[in-house]
């Protein structure tokens, strides 16, 4: 038998989350870190309301691998960002998951299909809080 139980809809964005400290078990973040103003301060407030126990759960895209599909993200990274809404094809995800603090407990690394490359790698995965 299905639970049911009350769900609020909060619009914040990711810097200042209107949330107690620890009141969280998980946060999932997909495909925002690359469009969040402030990533840095968003991943701050990720920890402030995780419980010591909490889970970020992340699906994110960043930078390529490889020289030369960098330097075609440098190039699309302005003009990508004027049409489709702020986001950064140069965000290194999984190093501002691991400068915000947390720990990577599971990722896993792909590349995106032909006519997405300009989007890199693209990464999935859990990090603890403590």
């Amino acid at each position: 038998m299905p639970r049911h139980f009350p769900v609020e809809c909060i619009r914040a964005g990711g810097e200042s989350l209107p949330l107690a400290d620890g009141c969280a078990d998980t946060v999932v973040v997909t495909y925002a870190f690359c469009t969040i103003p402030d990533p840095e301060m968003a991943l701050g407030e990720i920890r402030r309301i995780l419980k010591p126990t909490g889970r970020l759960i992340f699906i994110e895209h960043g930078q390529a691998e490889g020289p030369r599909r960098r330097r075609w993200q440098e190039r699309l990274n302005r003009l990508w960002g004027s049409l489709a809404g702020g986001c950064h094809l140069n965000r290194d995800p999984l190093g501002l998951i691991g400068g915000a603090g947390f720990r990577l407990i599971e990722v896993q690394h792909g590349r995106f299909p032909l006519p997405l490359w300009q989007l890199g790698s693209h990464h999935a995965g859990i990090a603890a809080a403590g």
